[in-house]
């Protein structure tokens, strides 16, 4: 009888854990790469003659963003979706290919930390006036989890600790969840640099001027934790030193007089003396 119960509190726990877990299922295989990529209208106005600074253009991936499979270094082709028209004339037409680089990727890993991975978009090449140079308005890409998902994990991970012996060993080691994308995803860049087609002849690509204003920051994809600076050590101060007082003169010592000679007395003997006789 007791082996009996053993069995079914074991059998149990089996069935609370498999229902707390993570459904597990096959995922599907990724769609194939597009041929021919549609022609969509400029999001410019027809008659525009200038791509101003910051503006948005949307690209498309032509492989799988994976930070499992994704090393540093490694190379993803992506192209863009809408022709770029300018003063009536494409200047990159749809399907223009660039590629991004793959600068920091980290797998997902035991205790739910979900996988990330830091891409660098390239330039896009233009007809006849050398390559835009664009960039992300993200560049560290990670899963983005609601307030709301985190908190029914959190209660799931409470009833799990209280009615299920050992759940703290399944959250242990429990596998985020890697960041992917697969081809034909879509996702927007910022042109670095304005773009000018007023001289037909010509085709302008310029590059914002430096700061210059102590006020304006430079952008920045990730912002550093504050953190304290140690204030500059003074230079040690020099001990003050007593001036010297100048000694005081003191009264003018009396001049020497000269003394008279004192007359002989007529009580002293003569200096000659003469004897008697």
């Amino acid at each position: 009888m007791n082996a009996r119960a053993v069995a079914a509190f074991l059998a149990l726990q089996t069935g609370v854990l498999v229902a707390l877990a993570p459904s597990a299922r096959a995922l599907p295989p990724p769609e194939p790469p597009r041929g021919l990529p549609t022609v969509s209208p400029t999001p410019l106005p027809p008659n525009a003659e200038v791509l101003p600074y910051g503006s948005t253009l949307q690209l498309v991936l032509d492989d799988t963003l994976d930070s499992s499979h994704a090393p540093a270094g490694s190379v993803i082709r992506v192209h863009l979706r809408d022709p770029l028209v300018l003063a009536g004339r494409t200047i990159a037409p749809a399907g223009d290919q660039t590629t991004m680089t793959i600068v920091v990727s980290s797998r997902a890993q035991s205790g739910d930390f979900d996988g990330s991975v830091q891409i660098h978009v390239n330039p896009l090449p233009l007809l006849g006036a050398g390559s835009l140079p664009v960039r992300a308005p993200h560049e560290f890409l990670a899963i983005d989890r609601s307030t709301g998902e985190l908190s029914t994990r959190d209660v799931g991970d409470m009833a799990g600790n209280i009615f299920i012996p050992g759940y703290i060993v399944y959250q242990i080691f429990r596998k985020g969840r890697n960041f992917k994308l697969g081809p034909g995803s879509v996702f927007s860049v910022l042109t670095a640099a304005s773009v000018d087609a007023t001289n037909p002849r010509a085709l302008t690509v310029s590059t914002p001027p430096p700061f210059v204003i102590n006020g304006d920051m430079p952008h920045a994809d990730l912002t550093p934790i504050p953190l304290y600076t140690i204030p500059p050590t003074p230079p040690p101060k020099p001990k003050a030193t007593r001036t010297p007082t100048p000694p005081t003169p003191g009264p003018p010592s009396p001049s020497p007089v000269a003394s008279t000679p004192a007359a002989p007395s007529a009580n002293l003997p003569s200096p000659n003396p003469t004897g008697s006789r």
